[in-house]
């Protein structure tokens, strides 16, 4: 009963804690960064606004495969390093963001299939980086489509050519009646990284034979 009526007001006036607002937030943020200096791929999206790739996209195709920005970009390079190893959640919104805006051009029904991960690599990293974004989204996403049944070493180790044959079958699709079921929809087929294209184009060779007629698949990348 001694707390000042002042404090009462502005308590009264705020959506959130006073421990939480934005200018309590930066300043944690200071002492964390001060304590724990972030990675230059963290520090560098710290300072990132949140449309700040999606206004500087640079959409292109390769080897039939669509993408929104290029890695080369320092920012997006930085933000799916982030996503991909360290799970950084301002680095999800980010690409979440790029992906967001992007589908907004397609109209109908959108299903998003993330390309998966083996069981293996799921177990090791504890997430799908693909999954995060594409959850971000608020569309439909499917998990229980695609399996990745075949575990080889990462594609960033290999040449072209030997990532052709490292993900050559390592897909099947595991629902393909459902997959013949969806009539009228856009499946999108969401990687993070096209590089050389085996990837997606696997994964997608492996979905294409079971596809209604009236639908159509489409194989995205955030970044090349």
């Amino acid at each position: 009963k001694n707390v000042p009526k002042t404090f009462h007001r502005n308590w009264s006036h705020s959506s959130m804690p006073l421990q939480y607002t934005k200018k309590s937030m930066k300043i944690i943020e200071q002492i964390l960064n001060f304590v724990f200096p972030p990675r230059p791929s963290e520090a560098l999206i710290q300072k990132a606004a949140m449309n700040q790739i999606s206004l500087n996209k640079a959409e292109g195709i390769f080897e039939n495969i669509k993408y929104l920005t290029k890695y080369e970009n320092p920012l997006v390079g930085a933000t799916i390093r982030e996503n991909k190893y360290f799970n950084n959640s301002k680095a999800t919104r980010l690409l979440g963001e790029v992906l967001k805006n992007s589908l907004l051009q397609l109209k109908g029904e959108v299903i998003i299939i993330p390309v998966p991960l083996s069981k293996e690599r799921f177990r090791e990293r504890g997430y799908n980086q693909v999954e995060t974004i594409a959850r971000y989204t608020g569309s439909l996403v499917k998990t229980d489509i695609l399996e990745r049944s075949v575990h080889t070493v990462p594609q960033t180790s290999l040449n072209k050519a030997s990532r052709l044959k490292n993900v050559a079958g390592a897909y099947i699709c595991k629902k393909p009646e459902e997959v013949n079921k969806l009539e009228n929809t856009t499946i999108i087929l969401l990687d993070d990284v096209v590089t050389t294209g085996a990837t997606l184009n696997a994964a997608r060779a492996s979905l294409a034979p079971h596809l209604h007629p009236t639908s159509k698949l489409i194989c995205l990348a955030i970044a090349h």
